[in-house]
């Protein structure tokens, strides 16, 4: 059985980001019949944080108390803090800001939100997302289209080709991702996602397992 947490970022409270990294696990040495004996028990496999989207649109699209660096940071670690855990985040393509036509007029003349702030991400951020969580240390991403959940919510400003999805894929291998998962629809293809992505942590574990043993 393979145990992923999808985890807040507790506000930047590395102490308890680190207390659910380590929950679960335990180890404990005894004598038995004059013999030392070690029994340790695996916790958590995949610690999962989501970054959502790229640094200029966060304060736009994720609740305030939310931070691009500090997620950066809460994965990094997490990662650092146990030995053998998988780092994975989400990012979600076609957002921005430019479909507020009912404001955003109002907000431009008035200089309270610079113009870029209503376009949507470019590949350009969107890359430098990917090497911002692979300097984090983080093992696995998924890229999935946005949708509106509802009309309170940012509309879609784009969506994302299969061709697009296939080079973000491309390029998340290239980065050194141990997997990339990269397509539309989102919640449809996370479950072929998460599939694949046990068979892999249960290959990795047992990988470690034997180099460990020799």
């Amino acid at each position: 059985m393979i145990v992923e947490c999808l985890s807040p970022d507790f506000a930047g409270n590395l102490t308890n980001v680190e207390t659910v990294a380590n929950s679960g696990s335990l180890s404990k040495t005894f004598f038995l019949n004059k013999l030392l004996i070690t029994f340790t028990k695996k916790g958590l496999d995949v610690f999962a944080h989501n970054i959502e989207t790229v640094e200029r649109l966060t304060p736009f699209v994720r609740d305030p108390r939310a931070k691009y660096r500090q997620t950066l940071k809460v994965l990094e670690h997490a990662k650092k803090s146990t030995a053998g855990l998988v780092t994975k985040s989400s990012i979600m393509l076609g957002l921005g800001m430019q479909d507020y036509l009912f404001f955003s007029k109002f907000l431009l003349a008035s200089k309270i939100i610079p113009s870029i702030y209503f376009k949507g991400e470019s590949d350009a951020e969107v890359e430098q997302t990917l090497l911002d969580l692979r300097n984090a240390g983080v093992d696995c991403l998924t890229l999935g289209q946005y949708m509106q959940p509802t009309k309170r919510h940012l509309k879609v400003v784009e969506y994302v080709t299969p061709e697009k999805f296939a080079f973000w894929e491309k390029r998340g291998n290239e980065l050194g991702f141990l997997y990339t998962a990269s397509g539309f629809p989102f919640r449809s293809f996370c479950i072929l996602v998460q599939s694949i992505f046990n068979l892999l942590i249960v290959f990795r574990t047992t990988c470690q397992k034997f180099l460990q043993s020799r």
